[in-house]
């Protein structure tokens, strides 16, 4: 009787532990949804919302998946612009899961997220001046978020992105776009590298643009950006530039440009793209007036 009381005894430790380990993973699940709703909604100033359909904790390394991720916007009709994104997947690498539990508080090491879809829809000719899109404003973003979750390393694989103007119903596309991020550090009055990082490289491959109004297309096998390097590069490209009549265009081609930007993130805030140097490889420039070629 005294066996089979330690065994009842045992088994039912056991299963105390379980029901702990069990009910601190949940708790921690909810504590970690909460807390990134939280940031989501601070940073948009309560303009967004995030979900995900499922995440999933690995207690040994400290990693969090999350499935089927979305940030969206909480009113997408009374507002001029607004933003989505999904992800398929998303990994983060946790620094603490006891200050997630005890103190709300989440710091992210690395974050990678995998086939993210961003878009970005005007619904007014005019937006209002502070919903308007800049090139800077999606930098601005990743910046705001890093630095809430002091975020060391962020990658970015098979990303694609679609702009939707009122004036311009076509949607504008892209795809193949790999980034990464590493090394974010705390901005201060020194810093001027874009997102304050030791680097960042932007790897876009094999695109066909047709930009908003259709006069102007680009089409390149590659295009790459180095910022440790300070360099822009993009291989085997064709411009082509339309008049008023579609029949006169000014295509340029050309196997390679190579270019040095000048404080880029400086300029992108006031949507303007300054290069110190240009290298042009092979470039050959062709006019076209109605049949004629030149």
């Amino acid at each position: 009787m005294r066996k089979s009381g330690k065994w009842k005894w045992l088994a039912f430790v056991l299963t105390g532990i379980i029901l702990l380990i069990a009910a601190a993973y949940f708790i921690f699940i909810s504590k970690f949804r909460e807390i990134l709703t939280a940031v989501i909604e601070k940073e948009s100033k309560g303009q967004y919302t995030f979900n995900a359909s499922k995440v999933k904790l690995s207690l040994w390394d400290q990693k969090i998946t999350l499935n089927d991720v979305t940030v969206s916007p909480l009113d997408s009709i009374s507002s001029s612009a607004d933003y989505f994104v999904s992800a398929e997947k998303v990994y983060l690498s946790v620094e603490s899961l006891r200050d997630v539990m005890f103190r709300d508080k989440l710091v992210v090491n690395d974050i990678i997220i995998n086939e993210p879809f961003f878009r970005i829809r005007v619904h007014m000719d005019k937006p209002r001046e502070n919903e308007e899109f800049h090139p800077s404003t999606v930098t601005d973003i990743i910046n705001n978020l890093t630095q809430r979750l002091q975020v060391k390393s962020l990658s970015i694989k098979n990303a694609s992105f679609e702009y939707n103007s009122y004036k311009y119903p076509d949607p504008f596309k892209g795809n193949n776009i790999n980034l990464s991020i590493s090394n974010f550090r705390k901005k201060d009055s020194l810093t001027n590298d874009l997102m304050y990082t030791d680097d960042i490289d932007l790897s876009i491959t094999d695109q066909s643009w047709k930009f908003p109004g259709g006069n102007q297309d680009l089409e390149f096998k590659r295009l790459h950006y180095s910022a440790k390097d300070q360099f822009i590069q993009i291989d085997t490209s064709t411009l082509i530039v339309r008049g008023r009549n579609s029949a006169d265009t000014v295509t340029l081609y050309a196997d390679q440009f190579r270019f040095s930007p000048r404080r880029l993130q400086e300029h992108l805030a006031n949507d303007e793209f300054v290069v110190d140097s240009l290298v042009c490889i092979k470039p050959q420039l062709v006019l076209h007036k109605g049949d004629n070629q030149y």
